[in-house]
């Protein structure tokens, strides 16, 4: 009973941040593929982001702190464990209904890459906003994570100049239920590394392989 009661509480005093740094995200997102003096505006979205990320930063243990990174104990470590599976399963499924592989076929320079953009993603969904939003419980802060998440990603794929053939309510979908499972494992485990694991090895796996960006990333 007192779980249900701390997922159902209302205390939305952090929360007016954690919007503030989905709408800069989905801004970034909504524009980054624009032309010329447009793309502008969505420089100005990630400085929103990046700003508000830093407003309650006063030193490298509060940044981290921010961010879902803490110490590892035994129970983060078991659940990185359990993102590792899960990222790799992800990975495998996408190349198995996508590609002609489960795995790619060498690795290329782009596979740091397409980690960053993992790590990064999580480290502002499942860290920054999911932390910022604890405070109204558990269930809307993995919602609200989540949410953030779909819709930037829908944004970034959405408004590129050409057509991508990209199945969107797929997208949408698929992209809202992994991010509520990645959700879960930042709560449960405490700590953002199991879902920064599990999207850096997904992210690998399937585009690990390539040899350019693709173009939703850079166009």
């Amino acid at each position: 009973m007192r779980y249900f009661k701390r997922i159902f509480q209302t205390e939305f005093k952090a929360i007016p941040s954690a919007i503030l740094v989905i709408a800069g995200i989905c801004i970034f997102g909504s524009f980054i593929h624009a032309d010329s003096w447009w793309r502008i505006i969505s420089f100005a979205g990630l400085a929103l982001t990046a700003i508000t990320i830093s407003l309650p930063v006063r030193d490298v243990k509060s940044l981290l702190t921010v961010l879902g990174i803490v110490p590892f104990t035994r129970k983060v470590i078991y659940y990185s464990f359990g993102g590792i599976i899960f990222g790799i399963f992800l990975g495998v499924a996408y190349n198995s209904i996508k590609t002609d592989w489960l795995f790619p076929q060498n690795l290329t320079t782009f596979a740091i890459t397409a980690a960053l953009i993992g790590i990064t993603e999580e480290l502002v969904f499942r860290g920054f906003v999911q932390y910022r939003s604890a405070s109204a419980g558990a269930l809307l802060s993995i919602l609200l994570a989540s949410s953030g998440h779909t819709l930037y990603k829908f944004l970034v794929i959405s408004t590129v100049p050409i057509d991508l053939n990209t199945d969107i309510p797929s997208l949408v979908t698929l992209t809202f239920l992994v991010g509520i499972v990645f959700g879960i494992m930042r709560e449960v485990s405490g700590s953002v590394i199991p879902p920064v694991i599990a999207h850096a090895l997904f992210d690998i796996i399937v585009y690990g392989g390539a040899s350019l960006a693709p173009v939703w990333i850079w166009s």
